[in-house]
This record gives structure tokens, C-alpha cells and sequence, in this order.
């Protein structure tokens, strides 16, 4: 993380972007120079105590309510919290709306609501389908996910102001997770789309002129098929990242069955055996997902596994998940390669190693699932496991 000195003479309102201050007292002593950490297009301002202030690109606060202590109350500490930021005052949550020119940028407080407005205000979305509001309860009400509650009793200015300086810096990392979300699934869809629409042709040209014994052609043709998997895959994996899907029961037996029902249609798996237990448990994960950790695994065992492969799988109980694991016949994994195993592309610097996408994939997948994922290497095998919670958990 790059540190660099605050050009002189630079104003509050120099630019827009969000803007988190860090207590000077949080790190090394650094005299009154302002520093500047630049992460992830973020800037963290770094200020002797006494100025920290954070701007999060709120433009207006909105105030509901009428209980003249406790707006007395906000207005002093949004005052604190955004001093650059206009501050509406209205009696109630019918009058926020109206009162709002940019939601999406608005902080709204509201003074000893009742639940129904709670839920209204939380029911306010935008088009990422956020929440318009950071919002903020002055009095008493139940926590929930996106309401930030502060008691009357613990109201003072200065810690209701960081309530809002906080709740304003959620909210704006919500709408920038959605936002890189819904870019992330529209790269999926257009990689997978646009990037096989040429492929396809090639296939087609290909085909038409395999009727020969030009090996170039059939280069052309496994060179085209693998390309085809890498779009699968890297699509596979933005989208899933993109919009986790909901967790169900699966029956991990049924997939492992249905998988290696495939493969033995296959001449090069003839001569390699399965070995697997007569009884497998059921997992809270996604079906679909949990096919393609599978096919990746078993894929790659029968891949390495080397001729009439003895490939084993198991599962056993860990605390409150299962573990899964494929071992084969195979040499294993170099161990200087070990560490980079699950990273993607791990095999480009190797002749004919292909992308190495697909332990990337799995170790996804296994991560939006809550599991984890790893490899050890045996005295019997080289073996790959992960981990799924048990079904109901």
C-alpha cells in the first residue's frame, strides 16, 4: 500500500470519492503531515485526532421526528459527523421522502421511530436493490441488519456522531459491493456469450474440414475444446460469486455415482477402478455446485491418476461438517508447487500444462458453500479434500 504525502494546500472538498480518516493515535507518530494510504480507489486520510473527520459521500442527512431533545441531539452531531452536509428536518418518515433529492447519498436519523416505519424506511431500494438510507434509530428498538440503534441514555454528541460516520461508511461499502456484484455478473454473461459466439464458428470451420488427416486441423479442433473450458470455468466462477445461490440438501452419493457413470463411457477410463463407501452423508450446499467440485476432482485424478488409475473417495465427520476426498494412483503434486496449487493459472509456466483453472474453481465454489478445501500428500497417494456443513446446519 503505497503512503505518499497530502499535496499542500489541498481543500476538504478537493475531491468525491469516499474517504475514511484514521486516528493518528492507530499509528506510528507522524508529527501534523497529512499521509495518504491509497486502497482499492479508497483514500484513508491519516489526521492528528482532534481533525479526524470522514467524508463517505453523503450530501444530506435527514432527521424524522419530533421529540425536540433528541433532535437537538442529531443536529449537533451530524453537525460533527458531516459539516459540509445539508440537514432536513422533518416530523415524519412520509416527509423523509419527499425531502430527499439523492437517496442514495442520504443518511436518514430517525427519532424514537415506531417498527412499521423501520421497515418502511428499510424498504426503500434503489436500482442495486440497496437500501436508499443509511439509517440510524435514535431511541429504542430491536438491532437488524442495516439499522444502526442508539439509546437516548447514550446519546452524547460526540458518540452519536461516530454512530453516523459509521453507518454512513456501511452503507456506502453495501453500495459499492453491489455495484462490483452486478458488474462481475455482467462480465460473466458477456464472456460466456460473446467469447463463444466466434468459437463456435471456428468449431464449425474445423469440422468441415476434418475429413482429413492434417493433424493442424485437430489441433485446431483440442485447442478450440479447451478454450471452450476455460470460458466455462471463468464464467462459472464470476457468476456464482456474483449471486450466491441458495443452500439445500444434497446428496453427495447420488452426484458421485452420477459423475463416474459418465466417465466410464469414455475409452481412456478403461482399466481404472472407484473405490467409494456404500453410505454418504447429505450436505447443506448449492446441487449444481457441488457437482462441478466433483467432476473437477475426479477429472483430475483420472487426469494424473496414470493408466488404470485406482482412484478412492471418502467422506468422514468434522466437527460440524463433513469432509470429502479424492486420492489416486498418481504420482502427486511436486512439492514446490504445492502452495500454488489453488491459484488460478497455476500451470501456464509449464509446457502443455493447460490454465489450471480448474482447483481454482473448486476451492470457489467450496468457499461460497462455507467449506474449505486442500491438498495432502501421502504415503499411499496424493489426495484432494473439502469440507461442506452438515445437512441443517
Amino acid at each position: 500500500m503505497p503512503i505518499e504525502t497530502e499535496p499542500k494546500g489541498a481543500g476538504p472538498t478537493r475531491d468525491r470519492e469516499p474517504r475514511f480518516v484514521v486516528p493518528a493515535a492507530q499509528l506510528q507518530p507522524t508529527g501534523r503531515a497529512q499521509l495518504k494510504l491509497e486502497r482499492e480507489g479508497v483514500r484513508y486520510d491519516v489526521q492528528p485526532e482532534s481533525s479526524c473527520e470522514m467524508t463517505t459521500g453523503i450530501t444530506r442527512v435527514v432527521v424524522a421526528g419530533t421529540d425536540r431533545a433528541l433532535l437537538e441531539a442529531a443536529q449537533t452531531a451530524v453537525q460533527r459527523a458531516f459539516p459540509r452536509s445539508e440537514c432536513k428536518v422533518v416530523a415524519s418518515l412520509d416527509e423523509a421522502g419527499n425531502a430527499t433529492g439523492k437517496p442514495a447519498h442520504d443518511l436518514l436519523v430517525l427519532l424514537n421511530p415506531r417498527e412499521p416505519d423501520i421497515q418502511k424506511a428499510l424498504g426503500a431500494r434503489d436500482e442495486l436493490e440497496e437500501c436508499i438510507w443509511a439509517i440510524v434509530v435514535l431511541g429504542e428498538a430491536s438491532p437488524q441488519e442495516g439499522v444502526d440503534v442508539i439509546s437516548p441514555g447514550e446519546a452524547s454528541p460526540s458518540e452519536l456522531a461516530r454512530v453516523l460516520r459509521g453507518a454512513a461508511r456501511e452503507h456506502a461499502l453495501r453500495r459499492e459491493n453491489a455495484r462490483l456484484r452486478g458488474d462481475l455478473w455482467s462480465i460473466a454473461r458477456r464472456i460466456n456469450h460473446d467469447l463463444k459466439s466466434p468459437l463456435g464458428a471456428i468449431f464449425a470451420s474445423a469440422d468441415a474440414l476434418d475429413d482429413t488427416e492434417d493433424s493442424l486441423i485437430k489441433t485446431v479442433i483440442g485447442s478450440a475444446g479447451e478454450m471452450e473450458k476455460i470460458i466455462d470455468q471463468v464464467s462459472a466462477i464470476g457468476k456464482a460469486t456474483a449471486r450466491p445461490k441458495a443452500k439445500e440438501p444434497v446428496d453427495t452419493g447420488a452426484i458421485v455415482t452420477l459423475i463416474w457413470e459418465k466417465f466410464q463411457l469414455a475409452p481412456a477410463v478403461e482399466g481404472t477402478t472407484l473405490a467409494q463407501p456404500d453410505a454418504w452423508p447429505e450436505v447443506n450446499g448449492v446441487p449444481k455446485w457441488v457437482e462441478t467440485i466433483w467432476l473437477n476432482l475426479l477429472s483430475n485424478a483420472l487426469k494424473h491418476g496414470g493408466p488404470r488409475a485406482q482412484i478412492k473417495v471418502g467422506w468422514k465427520e468434522d466437527g460440524s461438517d463433513y469432509q470429502f476426498w479424492v486420492s489416486d494412483s498418481g504420482k502427486g503434486v511436486p512439492e514446490e508447487q504445492r502452495e500454488t496449487l489453488f491459484q488460478p493459472f497455476y500451470l501456464l509456466h509449464l509446457l502443455n500444462g493447460g490454465p489450471g483453472l480448474g482447483l481454482t474453481t473448486v476451492e470457489r465454489l467450496v468457499e461460497l458453500q462455507g467449506g474449505r478445501c486442500g491438498y495432502e500428500h501421502l504415503t499411499e497417494g496424493p489426495k484432494f479434500y473439502f469440507t461442506l456443513p452438515r445437512n441443517g446446519i
